[in-house]
């Protein structure tokens, strides 16, 4: 009996351990993580309490003025007017004892998958097109890419800053 009751305990506090699994690797939750940091920081430099009212406050204040990724993860959370649900205790409570929001995230994660499912879309800069590109192009073009002047009457007219228009 007794090495039941010891199996029981050792199970039970196994139990409570967090798993590996359950920790954010790099790029989990990346909106929220991000979103949440940022927040906390303003938190800080404006001197508010750290009350959960005046978290939860606050957080609703910020989440009306967020855009893209930074708005539907307000809408997960209940920040936003027309959510259909609302956890901002599960944020403003733990950030009430300056929990770090890494932890925030993960408690976040478990009760809906999509928070951590938010990326911020990767910026690409293609940069100007360069009239040697261009010409290049139009060089190796076929006459079906480049267009017959004589279809349908339509041409190319050069005005006198150089740049082409259809007509």
């Amino acid at each position: 009996m007794l090495c039941l009751t010891s199996l029981s305990v050792a199970l039970a506090a196994l139990a409570l351990v967090p798993s590996i699994s359950d920790a954010l690797k790099d790029g989990d939750c990346e909106v929220c993580v991000s979103f949440l940091g940022r927040f906390y920081q303003s938190l800080q430099d404006n001197n508010v309490k750290f009350t959960s009212a005046d978290i939860e406050k606050a957080l609703v204040h910020t989440c009306k003025d967020a855009k893209g990724k930074e708005n539907r993860f307000c809408y997960y959370i209940g920040g936003t007017n027309d959510a259909a649900t609302k956890i901002l205790n599960e944020i403003s409570k733990p950030l009430s004892y300056h929990a770090p929001v890494d932890k925030i995230c993960e408690k976040l994660k478990k009760k809906d998958s999509q928070i951590c499912e938010l990326k911020y879309s990767k910026e690409t800069n293609v940069g100007p097109i360069s009239d040697d590109l261009v010409s290049s192009y139009l060089q190796t073009a076929g006459p079906e890419h480049r267009g017959s002047e004589e279809a349908e009457g339509e041409g190319i007219e050069e005005d006198p800053g150089g740049v082409g228009r259809v007509v």
